[in-house]
């Protein structure tokens, strides 16, 4: 049984949690194992965004002319141009939160070293 991304993901976070055992002991603790693992995931969901667009621009240029392909490739293209959107956008309103809020910094998510 494949279970795609959902599998990805609990895999990030069993590495995640191997190499670095969280072990909360307040509200700033679980913040920031969460902050973590967004940095942990970001990459990766930004990348589905831009795969989803180029896999849709790809499925446009090969429909030759079926209006049923063509359909389906615009709505690859127009469900990823959202999903990075959405991502980047998020990315946004919290590097805002915590510069200007709070006074830290988010910093710019980087893969795991």
């Amino acid at each position: 049984m494949d279970w795609g991304v959902l599998d990805i993901m609990f895999k990030a976070i069993t590495l995640f949690a191997a190499n670095n055992p969280p072990t909360p002991q307040n509200y700033a603790g679980i913040v920031d194992i969460l902050v973590s693992l967004l940095r942990l995931l970001w990459p990766v969901l930004i990348s589905l965004g831009i795969l989803l667009f180029a896999w849709g621009i790809f499925t446009f240029m090969t429909a030759e002319g079926s209006e049923e392909a063509v359909s389906a490739a615009k709505k690859k293209m127009f469900w990823g141009v959202i999903a990075i959107f959405v991502m980047v956008s998020f990315w946004g309103i919290v590097s805002l939160f915590f510069g200007d809020i709070i006074g830290g910094s988010a910093g710019i998510p980087i893969l795991p070293q």
